[in-house]
């Protein structure tokens, strides 16, 4: 009788020993899930121009959550006739690892982005839509030389105008667009410049190095700033509403010197923009750096 409950002690007690075995080495089903979630995976930090977007499982994930955004804002936009859309920002990819629970899918970055476009100051990621342009519809008066891009202004507008940008020798003063040509007639005389349409208040940077031998308030011209760039060499900034410079004021090339306005003789805001070269004024379009004219 002793012999027989001895045997039954010892059954109890390896049967638990063996159990107690099984859930020290397993663990339990919730610890396992907890365990799982917290494991460290290798991941991408995704970032635009620098600043960290969230984490994604690889490049190909982040990748198809700006083309997610993309379709949302090029279908907002009304723009028709898309020749291609740019995206704006650096987007770069950092290595890290972390727990699973943090990686984000293609949707949750592409919210993440779109909630940060709507509450800040400046976007995370933004694009650059171009249209496709009809050559055949730009007028004949308004080409020139190989340094001219052709944009479409206006949501669904097809008429073509022409965005100028000077000699690499020059900082271009505005992003504009070209409504009046050098040595276009007017009441007599001729266009001593060109004329770049832009919205009041946009900023005009100064073409090169140089002297501010007057700001201020000259017939015909409004509002205006004229530079000595040594050599002979004179621009002129007319109509503008803002000026940033004084006389004699030395001025760095792309400095901001004043801002685009409707002031003077003007029907519209604009940049009259010249150089004089000699004493004589030369097409900004064509002019090449060149002191000799």
């Amino acid at each position: 009788m002793k012999i027989k409950l001895w045997k039954e002690i010892v059954i109890v007690c390896v049967s638990t020993l063996c159990i107690i075995t099984m859930v020290t080495m397993n663990g339990s089903p919730a610890s396992r899930g907890e365990a799982l979630e917290e494991e460290a995976v290798n991941a991408l930090v995704m970032k635009s121009d620098g600043v960290n977007i969230g984490i994604v499982e690889n490049e190909e994930a982040g990748n198809e959550a700006i083309e997610i955004i993309k379709h949302i804002y090029v279908g907002s936009s009304g723009v028709d006739n898309i020749k291609d859309v740019e995206v704006n920002n650096e987007i770069s990819y950092e290595e890290i690892k972390c727990d699973k629970k943090d990686i984000l899918n293609e949707e949750e970055i592409s919210n993440k982005i779109i909630e940060y476009n709507d509450k800040g100051e400046e976007s995370l990621v933004s694009f650059t839509i171009q249209k496709e342009a009809d050559v055949k519809s730009i007028p004949e008066n308004l080409k020139t030389n190989d340094e001219v891009a052709f944009n479409t202004l206006g949501s669904g507008s097809s008429e073509l105008y022409k965005e100028v940008f000077l000699h690499s020798s020059l900082n271009t003063p505005i992003k504009g667009v070209l409504t009046s040509t050098f040595g276009e007639q007017r009441s007599g005389y001729n266009h001593k410049g060109i004329d770049l349409a832009a919205n009041s208040g946009t900023p005009i940077e100064a073409a090169l190095d140089g002297t501010v031998y007057f700001s201020g308030v000259a017939n015909g011209y409004g509002n205006v700033v004229m530079i000595d760039h040594g050599d002979n060499t004179e621009t002129v900034y007319a109509h503008c509403s803002t000026l940033k410079v004084s006389n004699g004021e030395s001025v760095t090339k792309g400095q901001i010197i004043a801002e685009v306005g409707s002031t003077g003789d003007s029907t519209g805001p604009h940049l009259h923009f010249e150089i004089r070269v000699n004493g004589s004024p030369v097409d900004p379009l064509k002019y090449n750096g060149s002191r000799e004219y």
